[in-house]
């Protein structure tokens, strides 16, 4: 727990802990885009495209979350075999591949939003945006004295 607390706290903070976050997980992307008012207003998002990027978001979420715990669940399965005395290794192959398949589509469901994004933006605007937010860098909160 001692150990949680700033690893939570790092990844909270503005600088390249954060980014390389974002880089592994669009859907904080499709968040920030959605729920961030100070981004939005850096981006130039208008009402309509805040609308776009909170109903992607929330649905992706909602799927995303659906196989994440599948995806939990068949981990713990995995586990238990590994675990057992006599391991069962065709049962452990089969969710071995299960893994990966859910996996798959956890990414897919991911591209599929930032394809929804960009046939309602346009590719020109979807571009625009995204190099927008390649120049927004987070803005460093001054260290606080004790």
């Amino acid at each position: 727990m001692k150990l949680l607390i700033p690893l939570i706290f790092l990844i909270n903070q503005p600088g390249p802990i954060q980014r390389w976050i974002l880089r592994k997980n669009p859907e904080l992307i499709i968040r920030a885009l959605a729920l961030e008012p100070r981004i939005q207003e850096k981006v130039g998002l208008d009402e309509k495209e805040i609308e776009l990027f909170k109903d992607v978001y929330f649905e992706t979420r909602k799927n995303t979350e659906k196989i994440k715990s599948e995806i939990r669940l068949k981990e713990i399965e995995l586990e238990e075999i590994i675990q057992s005395e006599k391991i069962d290794f065709n049962k452990a192959e089969k969710l071995i591949k299960e893994l990966t398949d859910l996996n798959a589509e956890l990414r897919i469901t991911q591209l599929r939003a930032f394809r929804k994004i960009c046939e309602k933006l346009g590719d020109e605007r979807f571009n625009e945006i995204r190099r927008k937010l390649k120049e927004i860098r987070p803005e460093r909160r001054p260290r606080q004295v004790r």
